[in-house]
C-alpha cells in the first residue's frame, strides 16, 4: 500500500465528491512533486468513477513514479480496456512495461500507440528504441524515421537513427544523423559523444578530437569527453595534452580504475619514497611499471600497491620498492609517511613527456630463470624448430570481441614450417585448439601446468621461454614487451585499438621488441595474418 503523509481522514468538502476536480487537483500534486498525495485523490476519485479512463491512467502515472510497477500496470491496463483508442494510455502502459523490463510488453504498448496516431513522434520513437533493444534494427529505422517525418526537428529521434546505422556499421550514415540531431539541437550531449564514438571506430583520429573538442565547449566538465580526448591525444603522441587530460579518468571504473580512499600527493623530481597504486588491467600496470626502474634509478622507493598476480614478479624485477596486493583495507605497509602518493600511470605526465623520453630498453621484467628453462627444454626437446608462442583472444571487458579472431584462420601461419606452437591464451580454449589442429592439421602445444590468468610469474616464465611471440592485443603482448621477448602483435583499425598502440606507427615506444602489424580496413584480419606469416617465415629461414 501507498503510505500517506497526512491523516488518513481529510475533513470533507463537497470538491472531495467531485472525481473531475480530484482529478485536476490530483495533476496539479504530481506537477508539484507531491504523487503521495495525487494517489490518494486518485484512488477516491477511482472509487467513485470506476469508468473514467482518464483517472486510471493518471493514477498509473502516479504509481509508476512512485515504483509501485505492479498496481501502475494494473492500473495502466484498465484505463486500455475502457478506451483502447486513446494513445497516451497505450504510451503509459508501454513506459511502465518498459520500466518492468519487459520489452516484449512495451513493444505491443507501443504498437498500439502508434496504430493510435501512426504520426505521433513520441510513439513511433519509443517504439524505435525497444525494437532497437531487440536487435530489430531495419523496424527501429522505420519507426524513427516516422517519427522524423511527424516531426522534423525531433533531434532524439535522430540520433536513434544513427545509433541504428552505427549498430549497423554504416558509421557514414550514422554521423550524418548524429551531426542532424546536433543542428537540430547544439546542446545534445549524447548526440555529440555518440558522433565522436562512430569517428573513434573507424579511425578517424583527428575529426574525434574536433568533435570532442565542440562537445567540451557545450558540456566542459563531461568526464567521459575529456577521458576519450585524452585517449585520442596519446594515441596521436600528443603526450602534453593527452596526459593532463589523462588524469580525468581516475576513480572511474571504466576508466582507470574505481575510487581509493587515500588521498593524492603530487609526485616532484625530489621525491624520494613513492606510494603508488595500480590500475586499469593487469597489462597497464606491467607497462606503467617500466617507469620503477627509472625512478629507482634517480634513488626514489617505496611501496606500490599492485595486482595480487603481479607481487612475485615485480619483486624480482624491481629493485628499491615494496610490492603489497591491492586489498581492502590497505595493507599497513601503505600508510606513510611519503613524499608522493598517486596512481602508477599518473607518472608518466612527469616520466613521459614525449615520445623521445620513453628510454630503448632490452626488457624491465624478470622472469624465473629456473622456471623458464624447464619450459623451454619441455617445449623443445630435441628439435632445433624455432618457438612460438601464440594468443588469439582478447579478454577485456569492453570491445575484446573488435581484438579478437578466430584460430582457425591463422592457417597461414601455423603452417609455417620448422615452427613449434605453444598457446598462451587463457581461458578454457581446448575445444578451440582441437578445432584448428583437425581442420589445419597442424600442431598447438597446450600445457596444463600453466595458468596464464592466474599465475601471472608462470606465465611471465612460460612467454620468456619462446623465441617470437604472435598475439593480439592481449596480456601476452604486454608480457611479451615487458620481458623484451620479440614479438608481433595484430591490431584492429578503429574499434578496440588501445591508445598506447598509437595510431600508425610500425613499434610502439613502451616496448621496443615488438613490431605492430595493423588492419587495413577494420574487422579485416586476412591482410594481417598473411603479413605475419611471411615475416615468420623468413625469421625462421634468418635467425
Amino acid at each position: 500500500m501507498i503510505e500517506t503523509s497526512g491523516s488518513a481522514l481529510r475533513e470533507f468538502t463537497p470538491e472531495s465528491r467531485d472525481p473531475e476536480i480530484l482529478l485536476r487537483h490530483a495533476r496539479l500534486d504530481r506537477q508539484a512533486g507531491k504523487d503521495i498525495e495525487a494517489v490518494e485523490r486518485l484512488r477516491d476519485a477511482v472509487s467513485m468513477r470506476p469508468d473514467h479512463p482518464a483517472i486510471h491512467v493518471e493514477l498509473a502515472g502516479a504509481l509508476m513514479s512512485l515504483g509501485h510497477l505492479e498496481e501502475a500496470a494494473a492500473s495502466a491496463g484498465t484505463a486500455a480496456d475502457l478506451a483502447p483508442g486513446d494513445i497516451g494510455t497505450w504510451m503509459t502502459l508501454g513506459m511502465i512495461r518498459y520500466a518492468q523490463s519487459d520489452r516484449g510488453g512495451a513493444q505491443e504498448a507501443f504498437t498500439r500507440a502508434v496504430a493510435c496516431d501512426p504520426r505521433h513522434p513520441q510513439a513511433c520513437n519509443n517504439l524505435g528504441l525497444v525494437l532497437l533493444e531487440q536487435g530489430r534494427l531495419q523496424a527501429a529505422a522505420d519507426a524513427f524515421i516516422r517519427a522524423i517525418d511527424a516531426n522534423p526537428g525531433y533531434a532524439m529521434a535522430c540520433n536513434n537513427l544513427g545509433t541504428v546505422f552505427d549498430m549497423a556499421g554504416d558509421w557514414a550514415a550514422a554521423e550524418t544523423w548524429f551531426n542532424e540531431a546536433i543542428v537540430r539541437n547544439p546542446a545534445y550531449v549524447e548526440a555529440r559523444h555518440n558522433l565522436a564514438a562512430s569517428q573513434l571506430k573507424r579511425a578517424a583520429w583527428n575529426q574525434a578530437v574536433d568533435t570532442l573538442g565542440s562537445l567540451l565547449l557545450v558540456a566542459p566538465g563531461d568526464t567521459r569527453a575529456l577521458w576519450n580526448l585524452s585517449d585520442t591525444l596519446l594515441r596521436l603522441g600528443d603526450f602534453t595534452g593527452g596526459w593532463k587530460l589523462f588524469e580525468h579518468g581516475i576513480g572511474h571504473r571504466d576508466y582507470r580504475g574505481p575510487a581509493r580512499a587515500r588521498a593524492v600527493l603530487p609526485y616532484t623530481s625530489s621525491a624520494r619514497r613513492l606510494l603508488l597504486w595500480g590500475e586499469q588491467g593487469i597489462g597497464e600496470e606491467m607497462m606503467f611499471g617500466a617507469m620503477l626502474a627509472e625512478l629507482s634509478a634517480r634513488g626514489a622507493g617505496g611501496v606500490v600497491e599492485c595486482d595480487h598476480r603481479l607481487v612475485p614478479l615485480f619483486e624480482r624485477s624491481f629493485k628499491g620498492w615494496r610490492f603489497v596486493p591491492s586489498t581492502t583495507p590497505p595493507a599497513p605497509e601503505t600508510a606513510g609517511p611519503f613524499d608522493a602518493a598517486l596512481p602508477l600511470g599518473s607518472l608518466a605526465q612527469h616520466l613521459r613527456p614525449s615520445i623521445a623520453s620513453f628510454p630503448r630498453h632490452a626488457g624491465y621484467l624478470r622472469a624465473d630463470r629456473a622456471r623458464t628453462a624447464a619450459l623451454r627444454q619441455r617445449y623443445a626437446g630435441d628439435g632445433d624448430n624455432m618457438i612460438v608462442g601464440i594468443s588469439w583472444m582478447s579478454g577485456a571487458r569492453r570491445d575484446a570481441v573488435f581484438k579478437s579472431t578466430d584460430l582457425r584462420s591463422w592457417a597461414p601461419i601455423l603452417r609455417v614450417p620448422g615452427v613449434t606452437f605453444v598457446s598462451l591464451q587463457y581461458g578454457t580454449v581446448g575445444q578451440q585448439i582441437s578445432a584448428a589442429t583437425r581442420e589445419l592439421g597442424v600442431t598447438i602445444l597446450e600445457d596444463p601446468a600453466i595458468d596464464q590468468l592466474r599465475d601471472v610469474d608462470g606465465f611471465a616464465a612460460q612467454v620468456a621461454a619462446m623465441d617470437h611471440v604472435v598475439t593480439v592485443s592481449s596480456t601476452a603482448a604486454h608480457v611479451a614487451g615487458a620481458l623484451g621477448r620479440p614479438g608481433t602483435v595484430l591490431l584492429p583499425a578503429g574499434r578496440g585499438l588501445k591508445w598506447h598502440w598509437m595510431t600508425d606507427r610500425p613499434d610502439t615506444p613502451w616496448y621496443p621488441s615488438l613490431t605492430l602489424l595493423r588492419q587495413r580496413a577494420p574487422e579485416n584480419w586476412d591482410d594481417v595474418i598473411n603479413d605475419c606469416a611471411g615475416r615468420l617465415a623468413a625469421r625462421r629461414q634468418n635467425p
